[in-house]
């Protein structure tokens, strides 16, 4: 993933990135016998419903508070898969 940001005020930056994004859904399967308490077994199936892989796209807000950064933004994967993201960190 690459990007660019850029200072709109003196401490308020806006960020913008690209690059190759995968998202996958697994589901849990516990087995169960009738004849028994509890499970007997489990297994992961892949939910190819709601898999995407693609273009991700990220664009955000950073706000710097002296030497503490905070971060607010969105991501997608080829326009199907939209997610929030934040974050905390500190400048140097």
């Amino acid at each position: 993933m690459g990007g660019i940001n850029w200072q709109v005020v003196p401490d308020l930056f806006i960020f913008g990135g690209a690059g190759f994004g995968k998202e996958n859904y697994l589901l849990h399967i516990d087995h169960y016998a009738y004849n028994q308490q509890g499970t007997n077994g489990q297994a992961y199936a892949k939910y190819d419903g709601y898999c995407v892989s693609g273009l991700e796209i990220d664009a955000g807000l950073m706000y710097r508070l002296k030497w503490f950064l905070i971060t607010a933004g969105a991501t997608t994967i080829n326009f199907k898969s939209f997610n929030w993201t934040a974050g905390a960190g500190v400048t140097f």
